[in-house]
């Protein structure tokens, strides 16, 4: 009896796992299955439950529920009008095809909204010609599932730059951001990126597009892109697209914009230069770029390995005698020296290797030999004698480092000797393929270990942001200042909230502050929401570096506070949905996964934020999924049935109806992926024109597909 008065004590007392479910299967005395769930339930009581009967249950751990046919958890589920939560059947159709050659990702837009009339917006990126083409397509309401139910209704053109098959122009991966107010205007926001080539940035932008819908015929004028300048953090703007973006407005009519972006910081290529003083050993090399406020952390280092021996070039070899020439029958002598001439500061010349000699069976032939490489570092002389002895004359010039073979045609008997002593500079070290930083780089530092070292010091400052090669003048084994960090990560992100300067307009711009600096990257803001709540009270939900939640509160003086830990569990990780602001009152949704049983939950908080703070209300397990998601649920609210609606996302989809009061919860629908639909990780927010609930994915090939909701 005392076990079973703990479970009927735990079905009494209030906990976030608890909810309602319809028995789909009596398994044996005892246990049953719930519709759309896989843990096994154990029922509490005398009084089992039937097949079809909806019953409260209660999580015990990560694989049982309990349920009880006769006891109630909470007051019975009933809307504030008196009806009942419907069941809901879904469909789905692809409706949207684009073409493109730079790759899906560019045309993943997960964004999507509905006018005062119901019919769905969504922007579509595509590839035509020499262009890259930005899509505003408007969905009928009553076709959604139909490709003939869409059709573009405004587009931005935007012109290559460079090779098209890299995201050369337009809007970049997880942009663009779509919203529509509630006068009908549709605005958009994205980050365009330039690329020359691959791995080689020029510059970025952001912009934004104001249009004006005419919800009954679907026309969309649009105002002419604006600039919504960079969010410079730390004195850096964004290196590359940012992975996560938001676009809500306030009940001010102010546009409220969050972003991560990251910077990706690549460590040089280095090449030590023959005659170098350093000691024999391995080096570790790592780059880091300096604002006019701030210095921004090293990258992965690299390794290399310096030469045991002296700056004595090696031997020719490999002699013939291919052509016609002036060399007589007989013993020919040559050496060769490594030089360097194209930097002022680098110029000199080492002393000549042993010699290699080729004796010429036949007159009046050219001679054709192997030279050994240089390391990248200059070019090759090559000197003549007719004896081992000498002298030796300057025969041949070769400006470049890699090439093996030369051929001479006529012997010299005069001209320029070799060096008697080695006139390259000591502590000289190459260092090339420096990266340019971001925006607002004003210069790179170059950190590296003593030999066979872990402990970084700088040894060179690139005072711009524009060369990309430079001579080091290393100092022996000895390394000045540490790095910001040990180079253990490769890219930084911050945080960043925008907020334009006029209600309902692009027009004057965009404030953007920041809400944290730069940050090894890890998955610190890799899923970020903001809510704005009027005045200028906001805030912002985001990934944290332990997998969990974290959120941060803008004072109505704009003022960021400290970071809130909103949920963490160790061996746990928790995905962000959306916030969804309604009747004044924000409202957010999460994924959570790991553990075993492999199960991802979906979970609805209400969420608190004041000038006082901003704090998390009890989480309540709205449904589980299998398999594993890769995207997190949206909320939406139904306007018809009075209800909060939570869509999951990923491999699957699901829909959750929630009684916002009461906190219950009805998961009962189908899940589309059973039936065919391979919505990718990009699936939209859906949006709810009542009294369907619809909303966009775009699947792996490329697809942009429509997902619609019936109530039953």
């Amino acid at each position: 009896m005392s076990r079973l008065g703990n479970i009927v004590g735990k079905i009494l007392s209030t906990h976030r796992t608890c909810g309602w479910g319809k028995v789909s299967q009596i398994t044996r005395p005892g246990e049953v299955r719930l519709e759309n769930r896989q843990q096994r339930v154990l029922v509490a009581g005398n009084a089992a439950p039937s097949v079809g009967e909806r019953v409260p249950w209660l999580r015990l751990d990560r694989g049982t529920l309990v349920t009880a046919r006769n006891i109630r958890p909470r007051p019975p589920l009933v809307l504030p009008s008196g009806k009942a939560l419907p069941t809901w059947t879904g469909e789905w159709g692809r409706v949207i095809t684009s073409s493109f050659d730079n790759g899906q990702y560019d045309n993943a837009s997960p964004c999507c909204a509905a006018d005062s009339k119901g019919h769905a917006w969504t922007a579509v990126c595509e590839s035509v010609g020499d262009v890259f083409r930005l899509h505003f397509y408007r969905g009928d309401k009553d076709n959604l599932l139909q490709p003939s139910g869409w059709a573009s209704k405004a587009h931005i053109d935007f012109p290559y730059i460079g090779d098209p098959y890299y995201r050369t122009s337009g809007p970049g991966w997880r942009t663009p951001c779509l919203l529509v107010d509630d006068q009908d205007n549709l605005f958009a926001w994205w980050h365009r990126q330039f690329l020359w080539e691959a791995g080689q940035q020029t510059a970025n932008a952001l912009q934004g597009v104001k249009g004006a819908v005419n919800p009954d015929t679907g026309a969309l004028s649009l105002d002419p892109p604006a600039d919504l300048g960079l969010p410079y953090v730390d004195g850096f703007g964004p290196g590359y697209t940012p992975d996560y973006n938001g676009l809500e407005m306030d009940p001010d009519g102010y546009l409220w914009l969050v972003t991560s972006p990251k910077v990706t910081v690549q460590t040089p290529w280095v090449d030590l230069l023959y005659g170098d003083d350093l000691a024999v050993g391995n080096y570790r090399y790592a780059l880091a770029y300096q604002s006019a406020s701030s210095e921004l952390g090293c990258g992965y280092y690299t390794q290399k390995t310096t030469l045991a021996q002296a700056a004595v070039p090696g031997a020719p070899s490999q002699f013939s005698n291919p052509n016609v020439g002036t060399f007589q029958a007989g013993y020919h002598y040559f050496k060769v020296t490594f030089y360097k001439s194209d930097d002022t500061s680098g110029d000199g010349e080492t002393t000549p290797g042993s010699y290699g000699v080729y004796n010429l069976p036949t007159s009046n032939r050219s001679i054709r030999m192997a030279i050994p490489r240089s390391l990248r570092n200059g070019g090759r002389k090559v000197y003549y004698a007719t004896s081992a002895g000498g002298p030796y004359y300057l025969i041949w010039t070769q400006p470049d480092w890699n090439t093996d073979y030369i051929e001479v045609f006529n012997p010299v008997s005069s001209g320029p000797q070799p060096p008697t002593t080695n006139t390259l500079p000591a502590k000289r070290t190459r260092v090339w393929n420096v990266d340019q930083g971001p925006p607002g780089t004003i210069a790179r530092r170059i950190y590296r270990t003593q030999a066979n070292g872990s402990v970084y010091g700088l040894v060179h400052t690139i005072s711009n942001n524009l060369n990309d090669e430079e001579w080091v003048d290393d100092s022996g084994n000895s390394i000045g200042s540490p790095p910001p960090n040990n180079p253990t990560n490769q890219s930084y992100r911050c945080l960043a909230v925008g907020r334009s300067n006029a209600p309902r307009s692009w027009a004057s711009g965009v404030t953007w502050e920041k809400v944290f600096g730069w940050y090894p990257w890890s998955w610190l803001g890799d899923r970020c929401d903001v809510v704005a709540l009027g005045g200028g009270l906001a805030a912002v939900v985001y990934q944290n570096t332990s997998w969990g939640l974290s959120a941060r509160r803008r004072t109505t003086g704009g003022v960021w506070g400290g970071e809130v830990n909103l949920v963490t569990e160790s061996g746990r990780s928790f995905r962000l949905g959306t916030i969804l602001l309604h009747e004044g009152e924000p409202h957010l949704c999460y994924l959570e996964s790991g553990g075993y049983p492999s199960l991802d939950e979906w979970y609805y908080a209400p969420l608190s934020v004041s000038d006082d703070g901003v704090s998390m209300g009890s989480p309540v397990l709205a449904g589980e999924g299998w398999p594993y998601s890769e995207e997190p649920p949206r909320l939406s609210w139904d306007e018809d049935q009075e209800v909060m609606v939570m869509h999951g996302g990923g491999f699957n989809d699901y829909c959750h109806i929630f009684n916002v009061d009461e906190g219950d919860v009805e998961s009962g629908c189908d899940d589309l992926s059973t039936v065919g639909a391979d919505i990718s990780w990009w699936t939209a927010p859906h949006r709810v024109p009542g009294p369907k609930l619809w909303g966009l994915f775009i699947e792996w090939d490329g697809y942009h597909g429509a997902v619609e909701w019936t109530p039953e």
